[in-house]
């Protein structure tokens, strides 16, 4: 099968099924797709992708490492990738290069790290960021308020929020952020 072809299939084919369904214009169902397609292919990392994007709480708010607080308002306007980890935990530590590369390749794009160290003292987790010389923005739930909620079943627990404040996919277990793909 040529090029041609194959893209004709896997692109036109489902923006003239989406015309023909939904009677929304062409570019709607452009836009429609592209948003969707982008989000479902988290599926092929493990991600289960919710079937209606939720709310992240009004009153999210921790502690940044290095001073300052991210609350909930300030995830909107940007793609955030909210984890949950721990210092003495094997997979969130495997996964730590990983992230530190995305950090580096996404920087200056509307795309943020927000790593959530779960319920360590801020000694412990400055210590450990120190040694390992990671750069991307480290916060702390010591009193695990946020970690029972959002990393009740294990960690390391990540997920994807996307631009309006809304949680659109999670994962739970290590994963190798620094993937071309993903």
């Amino acid at each position: 099968m040529n090029r041609l072809s194959k893209n004709i299939k896997t692109m036109v084919l489902p923006f003239m099924v989406a015309l023909f369904l939904f009677g929304c214009s062409e570019k709607e169902a452009q836009a429609d797709s592209k948003t969707a397609s982008g989000i479902w292919q988290l599926e092929q990392f493990r991600f289960y992708i919710y079937p209606k994007p939720m709310d992240i709480p009004e009153d999210f708010s921790v502690e940044g490492l290095k001073g300052g607080t991210i609350k909930a308002d300030d995830l909107h306007g940007k793609i955030t990738l909210l984890n949950f980890w721990a210092t003495w935990c094997p997979p969130c530590r495997a996964e730590m290069p990983s992230l530190e590369k995305m950090h580096k390749l996404m920087k200056g794009t509307d795309f943020q790290i927000v790593a959530v160290d779960v319920g360590e003292s801020k000694s412990q987790v400055e210590a450990f960021i120190s040694k390992e010389k990671y750069s991307f923005p480290v916060y702390l739930d010591e009193s695990g308020t946020w970690s029972s909620i959002f990393a009740s079943r294990g960690i390391p627990t990540t997920y994807v929020i996307n631009k309006e404040r809304k949680i659109v996919a999670v994962v739970i277990g290590g994963l190798e952020y620094d993937q071309p793909e993903l």
